[in-house]
């Protein structure tokens, strides 16, 4: 029961991790064409902490599968 209830989260914080990693240079592009600020070190953080999330949600989900086996 548990390990279902983890690999269903598992799931989507992978699939949320790839909407933001898509979303965040998508802004920075609409905001640059908006000719607002932009301040590029924001998304540059942002990206590089979804990043280590990323890996982080790989390396999870690739010990649960082998604790399962």
């Amino acid at each position: 029961m548990k390990s279902k209830f983890v690999y269903k989260l598992l799931v989507i914080s992978k699939y949320l991790y790839i909407l933001i990693c898509i979303s965040i240079p998508i802004v920075f592009i609409y905001e640059s064409y908006q000719r607002d600020n932009v301040d590029f070190m924001i998304y540059i953080h942002a990206f590089i902490i979804f990043s280590i999330l990323g890996v982080l949600t790989q390396y999870s989900t690739s010990n649960f599968f082998e604790k399962e086996k």
